[in-house]
């Protein structure tokens, strides 16, 4: 277990990013405000591997040095003040706190559509290429949190057991096997409702992505409405939200409400069908000084998520 630095704008943010219940994993916040003795027991804390993860500013990360940080999350791009441009210094400070001393790490930055052309000025100072990749859908976070379950069973000291086991008989008495441990670890892991789909696009709870393969090189989007018309309803198409045409100009990405979902599954098992169900993102095109995944034609406009736009992401290579 390895551990994390994440990067917030502000005080107030790392206060409540820290102790966010959906974060899953024991944090402390590292800011101006927290006094210098709380701020050497975090330290230490997160030094020899008791505490896994940091929720700090800039100005309280200056001058750390701490080594076997494998990943740093940056809340959002950095960007300056009055500008709104890119703060590419921060960034590279932000990102170097992993991989340091000839390790690899990994920087992950949180963006909204509207922040996409600070994601690109930093690629284009630090000649850097990342790579974009939509948000975790429910099922990875649920595998992992499984895991982590499945781990946890481990550390269950011998002489509580005898407390459980009565309840336990009973269970497996109506229940078998498997499925009982299956619903034990899901109440672990905090996962007992039904799951709904996640926008690779947008991050929006409630949509679907999928792709559609033209088959052919597009010069614009109309092609693509024209294909997607041919596959689905009506009703479907002018459902559709944020088409997002590939790099290679072959096909498209688009979001659908998850009432269309049936439809989506249908289409896709078609023989001949150009539309499949997308459990990744393929490369898709950026569009200089415009949000990545912003709508088009008749599919309105991109995903709203959170804070002001779709909040998307991208993994930065070698540090």
């Amino acid at each position: 277990r390895g551990r994390t630095i994440i990067f917030t704008d502000t005080k107030a943010d790392a206060n409540a990013l820290a102790v966010d219940p959906k974060l899953n994993v024991d944090a402390k916040p590292l800011h101006g405000d927290i006094s210098q003795d709380q701020r050497e027991r975090t330290l230490q804390a997160f030094r020899n591997g008791s505490l896994r993860c940091i929720v700090a500013t800039d100005v309280a990360a200056r001058g750390l040095d701490i080594k076997g940080v494998d990943l740093v999350v940056q809340f959002s791009p950095p960007a300056k003040n009055f500008s709104g441009k890119a703060d590419v210094e921060t960034y590279v400070h932000r990102s170097g706190r992993t991989g340091r001393a000839g390790t690899k790490g990994v920087c992950i930055t949180l963006y909204t559509t509207r922040q996409e052309s600070i994601i690109q000025d930093i690629e284009r100072t630090t000649k850097n290429t990342f790579r974009r990749i939509g948000a975790p859908q429910p099922k990875d976070l649920v595998r992992v949190s499984a895991e982590e379950a499945r781990e946890q069973l481990a550390t269950v000291h011998d002489a509580v057991l005898d407390s459980f086991k009565p309840s336990a008989a009973a269970v497996l008495k109506e229940t078998a096997p498997e499925e009982a441990l299956a619903r034990a670890l899901a109440v672990i892991s905090g996962y007992t409702d039904k799951m709904q789909p996640r926008s690779l696009l947008s991050a929006s709870d409630g949509f679907v992505t999928a792709l559609y393969d033209a088959g052919t090189e597009c010069r614009a989007l109309s092609y693509l409405w024209n294909g997607l018309r041919r596959e689905l309803s009506n009703d479907a198409v002018e459902a559709v939200r944020g088409m997002t045409m590939t790099a290679d100009s072959m096909g498209c990405a688009f979001d659908l409400p998850v009432e269309f979902a049936k439809e989506l599954e249908v289409a896709s098992q078609q023989v001949g069908s150009r539309i499949k169900i997308a459990d990744k993102l393929p490369p898709l095109k950026q569009q200089e000084g415009r949000p990545a995944y912003s709508g088009g034609g008749r599919g309105g406009r991109g995903g709203r998520g959170g804070r002001g736009g779709s909040r998307g992401g991208y993994r930065g290579g070698g540090r």
